[in-house]
């Protein structure tokens, strides 16, 4: 069993121009709401990141780790 998700949020998959997506942002955004609740309902914790946290790395470091904590992986 998954004790921690993680996943990068990045700003492409919003964008009516990403060759990537042919759906409108919005249903991005809603499709993307659905699969975390899916994920959600099996127990795991969510952790999220972005491009901003990556010009952080002691800050992403903090987040990843702190969801480790949650999640039972490493000890407190």
């Amino acid at each position: 069993m998954l004790r921690v998700v993680g996943e990068f949020d990045g700003k492409m998959n919003y964008h009516r121009s990403s060759p990537f997506v042919d759906k409108l942002p919005e249903d991005v955004v809603y499709d993307e709401k659905l699969r975390e609740d899916a994920i959600r309902v099996t127990g795991p914790h969510m952790v999220r990141w972005t491009w901003k946290d990556s010009t952080n790395p002691s800050g992403l470091h903090a987040k990843v780790l702190a969801a480790l904590r949650i999640g039972g992986l490493i000890a407190v």
